[in-house]
């Protein structure tokens, strides 16, 4: 909130939010190329111990790198990356599938030209590829601002984001999807949507209102054994928030569940 028409002011400060006081401490250290926004940032899990856990961190700027944050020694590292990145862009949407990925979805570059790509980061090799798609006729349209969460190791869940729109210049989106990955010999990614969701066709009430700018956390998973024997998963996620572009700011909160085998 700053003074109007002017888009506010970028920052480049770093907050830490200890979970156990629920207090919240200033870090001296600025983000080291500058005020940044509408980026992504990525926990990568190292065990057990959670105060070690650094984080991954993705801006417009990360042409032939990433950042990686230390929570420990509250200092940066720039991490070189190689292969097929996903450009300069913000708003796009990244979560980590496994140990050693990141999968990147969506955006828009300064000219809001929006994309719906997928990219993944092998953190092995710090080598980026760009998800080819086994059927391009069925994935989720161009957009930005829109939700992605881990199910497995090998899926992710797309909900949301906002799609230009000739009438309204923005169209938030409702639908929700999921990307099966698989990978190739030489490392590659192939990549398979399908829609669970679709916003336009759904008569169901409780579904959220199309949205952008929302979160979606993964807050459980819980097996249930068939009658006919085998097991059967569920698994919850936790939509909160979002914006309906320049008509609507929501407060309101949804679960997700979506049932496997």
């Amino acid at each position: 909130p700053q003074t109007p028409g002017t888009g506010g002011i970028i920052l480049e400060e770093i907050h830490k939010l200890n979970l156990q006081t629920m207090e919240w401490t200033y870090v001296t250290t600025k983000l080291p190329d500058g005020p940044t926004s509408r980026h992504v940032a990525v926990t990568l899990f190292s065990g057990s111990d959670s105060d070690n856990n650094k984080i991954l961190i993705h801006n417009h700027r990360c042409m032939d790198h990433v950042w990686i944050f230390d929570p420990t020694t509250e200092q940066f590292t720039k991490q070189k990356t190689t292969g097929t990145n996903p450009g300069s862009l913000g708003l796009h949407t990244a979560t980590l599938l496994n140990q050693s990925t990141v999968l990147v979805f969506g955006g828009a570059t300064k000219n809001g030209h929006m994309s719906n790509q997928s990219y993944v980061l092998d953190m092995k090799t710090w080598n980026w590829n760009q998800v080819d798609l086994l059927d391009e006729s069925c994935c989720p349209s161009p957009r930005a601002g829109a939700c992605l969460c881990t199910y497995n190791n090998n899926i992710a869940c797309l909900f949301g984001g906002a799609e230009t729109s000739t009438e309204t210049g923005l169209n938030p989106k409702g639908d929700v999807w999921a990307l099966h990955l698989f990978e190739e010999e030489g490392g590659r990614k192939k990549g398979r949507w399908e829609m669970l969701l679709d916003d336009k066709k759904e008569e169901d009430t409780t579904m959220p209102e199309p949205r952008n700018a929302a979160t979606l956390t993964k807050i459980a998973t819980t097996l249930d054994s068939k009658d006919e024997g085998g097991e059967s998963s569920s698994t919850k996620f936790l939509l909160t928030g979002g914006w309906a572009p320049f008509r609507r700011t929501w407060d309101d909160v949804f679960v997700l569940s979506i049932e496997g085998s």
